[in-house]
């Protein structure tokens, strides 16, 4: 009789710790993709997302292996005015991406305050699309051709 009760007792606790993953899981990518909307009023398509387990190392050591965001159409500059573009303007990126690991978070601020306030993170990559026509618009040059290689990329050090 005690095993049975043991027995059910784990899986209840386990199924309610899978129910919390979950729950914290959803809301966490779902507060991240509002975020990201109100500060890219013109971005769509926008997505996060947040490796799990979330619970049990927010709680461990505050770090969460794997946060992701996608989105298209984002502004990424506002152009100066020059003379070919007296307006200035803004470089449109025809989609983002964005991955973070290691991402350790502030426990104590979490927990008491429910503040999200980033410490470290261990790796950054972001990958972005930009159209021939945007490029052109940045340079200021109307006509002004560009060939894309495929695959290549650019290493900022910093």
């Amino acid at each position: 009789m005690f095993k049975k009760i043991a027995i059910i007792t784990a899986v209840v606790v386990l199924l309610a710790y899978a129910a919390a993953e979950v729950w914290a899981n959803n809301t966490s990518e779902s507060a991240l993709t509002r975020k990201l909307e109100q500060d890219h009023p013109e971005a769509t398509d926008v997505s996060a997302r947040v490796s799990i387990p979330l619970l049990v190392s927010l709680v461990g050591d505050g770090r969460i292996g794997r946060v992701g965001v996608t989105a298209s159409h984002v502004r990424v500059a506002i152009l100066p005015p020059l003379a070919t573009l007296p307006a200035g303007g803004e470089l449109f990126a025809d989609r983002v991406n964005a991955e973070l690991t290691g991402v350790h978070l502030d426990k104590q601020d979490l927990l008491e305050n429910k503040q999200i306030r980033v410490l470290s993170i261990e790796h950054l990559e972001i990958t972005t699309d930009i159209s021939a026509a945007e490029a052109t618009k940045a340079i200021g040059f109307e006509g002004l051709q560009f060939e894309f290689l495929e695959n290549v990329a650019i290493g900022v050090a910093g």
